[in-house]
């Protein structure tokens, strides 16, 4: 997990392009950050956050681990039936700090 935390925290600061392409080098949105840092490392998840979420296994968050994906949501971010979707994605990164990219 550090060699992700260590490629995630050396692209801090990259442009923020919302629905980026998958892999880009130099700008991310919140998925495709979360995408390029495992990916490069071996770990392939998919392109965007929703997707990501579903193959996870949720935890309680006094079991976080470095490396952990954090996803989070709005009140704006409703479907038709009024439920809440995800519309964010981080990686904890310990000491509860995490790393992500945002507009």
């Amino acid at each position: 997990m550090d060699r992700i935390i260590s490629t995630g925290m050396k692209k801090l600061g990259s442009p923020y392009v919302y629905n980026a392409p998958a892999y880009h080098p130099r700008f991310y949105d919140c998925s495709s950050f979360i995408q390029y840092i495992y990916g490069v490392n071996g770990v392939f998840l998919p392109r965007n956050a929703r997707q990501q979420y579903k193959m996870g296994t949720l935890i309680l968050n006094q079991r976080l681990k470095k490396g952990d994906l954090l996803f989070f949501t709005t009140g704006a971010r409703k479907n038709r039936k009024g439920i809440a979707k995800i519309g964010h994605v981080a990686t904890y990164i310990g000491s509860n700090k995490m790393i992500h990219t945002y507009r």
